[in-house]
């Protein structure tokens, strides 16, 4: 039933997490709360161009991680790109051939395209955009040849001594943020002069109830204990004690009751009760 079958594209720790909730609601959450359907046979499909998902952590914990979706009845599919998408499906590639994949929710998690604003900076400035519209930027976050403008976040492309190029998420811009903030707050030639350098503080990603990954400094965790670490991260992070506190309570409330709660349906379709 295409109603029923999810597609998830892009195998990254949004697509994971993303995955893995759909897996748990149709599994476990709402599995008792409808007579005309059962949730449990929903099909999620979490779709990978790559070799492997979580590309960015160690290919033993991209593993545990599919195996971990696959226990939540995610069908994860790699080497398998997107080529287009329609009402009735997407229409997917895996190994020279094209094929069609129906369903009605389709989650786009495989990245995005930079803001408008680069093509402006791209006329203004002469600076070359890359196929994602980025803004590559010296190691001291300025345009090339400019030295007044900054570009920071998922809009810059910051390439590290290794070659690689620093993702766009949270912990980056958050870092780019407080480096620039500092150069505006000197002015000086000497500060221009010194270079951003990420602080990888480790990565995250979790699958489901009990079930996580984390890559920290040399330290892999899997399971509970990666789960618990997920958990305590995002607390920290949070702004105010008292948002700390509720949103523990909250969680604690949500992992007893595993988010049951009044859900009243009062119409369904004949075309719903049909299909």
């Amino acid at each position: 039933k295409a109603w029923l079958t999810f597609a998830v594209a892009g195998g990254g720790p949004t697509g994971v997490e993303l995955a893995g909730a759909l897996g748990e609601l149709a599994g476990e959450t709402l599995k008792n709360d409808f007579r005309s359907f059962n949730p449990a046979d929903a099909r999620i499909f979490l779709i990978e161009g790559s070799d492997r998902i979580l590309k960015t952590f160690p290919e033993s914990l991209s593993r545990q991680a599919e195996k971990d979706l696959q226990k939540l009845c995610v069908r994860v599919r790699l080497h398998t790109l997107v080529k287009d998408l329609h009402e009735d499906g997407i229409i997917i590639e895996s190994q020279g051939k094209q094929s069609i994949l129906h369903c009605k929710t389709i989650l786009w998690t495989a990245g995005i395209s930079g803001n408008s604003i680069a093509n402006i900076l791209e006329k203004r400035t002469g600076v070359q955009l890359d196929k994602m519209n980025r803004i590559p930027v010296q190691n001291n976050l300025l345009i090339p040849g400019n030295h007044s403008i900054f570009v920071i976040g998922d809009l810059a492309r910051f390439e590290t001594d290794e070659g690689s190029t620093l993702p766009g998420n949270a912990t980056v811009a958050m870092q780019q943020g407080n480096f620039v903030g500092t150069l505006l707050g000197t002015t000086s030639e000497v500060s221009l002069a010194v270079p951003f350098k990420f602080k990888n503080k480790g990565n995250l990603a979790v699958i489901g109830r009990n079930a996580a990954v984390a890559h920290i400094a040399s330290y892999k965790f899997t399971g509970f204990t990666a789960w618990i670490i997920w958990i305590l991260v995002h607390i920290r992070y949070l702004i105010q004690y008292q948002s700390k506190v509720l949103v523990l309570i909250q969680w604690a409330l949500n992992y007893i009751t595993r988010k049951r709660g009044a859900r009243l349906i009062t119409h369904i379709s004949t075309k719903l009760r049909q299909n």
